[in-house]
């Protein structure tokens, strides 16, 4: 853990705190909710950012209540005015745009899987390391076993090309069409809900509102109707 915190330094972090206890090794709610509340109480941010992935949509929230703070979610851009931070958000799954302001301390924000670039390693800065003490009690969750997805499979969610089918394809058998295309472009392969409620596909692979979000460079959508282009370059047929 502690070499895993140093390594944030490179990326710019001036300071890390962490939070070593085994009730940690996994993500529950209950535990990581505590522990990020009593890391804000003890520092005092200005804000609280957090990634929209799935464990960040579900933490980000239950910290909103608990701090009875603003959150913005989902967030594409963020920006200080110079007295409060302004995010922008999509809205109508990305049919619309929202400009908001947050006006509440800590403000929270999290933000859309590859809308920022990583910064690049710089192995001469370092952070300063701090072990944050936490009380976690006995919790009411606990994860019994995690199951990893297929490995060496690119996940949409990070792709930069993506390429989805849909129902038109008639059956699970003719998505190898999808897969060969997908490798020849060196994307991942996507599928739209009703494929997936159907059975013919993994529910990771779903892209969508009820699925997971995207960014890609470039999105090929094969077979899917009521598709509409949001952000980057779409190819429909």
């Amino acid at each position: 853990m502690s070499g895993q915190a140093e390594r944030l330094g490179h990326h710019g972090a001036s300071k890390v705190l962490v939070a070593d206890n085994d009730q940690l090794e996994h993500y529950t709610t209950e535990a990581y909710t505590a522990v990020v509340k009593q890391a804000v109480d003890s520092i005092q941010p200005d804000l609280v950012l957090f990634a929209a992935s799935a464990n960040g949509k579900d933490l980000a929230p239950r910290l909103s209540a608990r701090l009875d703070a603003g959150l913005v979610s989902d967030a594409l851009e963020l920006t200080h005015d110079g007295s409060r931070f302004v995010a922008k958000r999509p809205l109508f799954a990305g049919k619309a745009v929202a400009t908001v302001a947050l006006t509440s301390s800590p403000a929270l924000v999290s933000i859309r899987p590859n809308i920022v670039a990583p910064k690049a390693a710089d192995t001469s800065r370092s952070a300063e390391v701090n072990a944050l003490s936490v009380e976690l009690g006995e919790l009411r969750t606990k994860v019994t076993g995690v199951e990893a997805s297929e490995s060496g499979k690119l996940d949409v969610a990070e792709a930069d090309v993506i390429v989805s089918g849909g129902r038109g394809l008639k059956g699970p058998e003719n998505f190898h069409l999808i897969e060969k295309l997908a490798e020849a472009l060196g994307g991942a392969t996507g599928a739209s809900r009703a494929v997936v409620d159907a059975g013919w596909r993994p529910h990771g692979e779903q892209v969508g509102q009820t699925g997971k979000t995207v960014s890609p460079t470039l999105y090929v959508a094969a077979a899917i109707s009521g598709c509409h282009a949001a952000y980057g370059w779409y190819v429909f047929f």
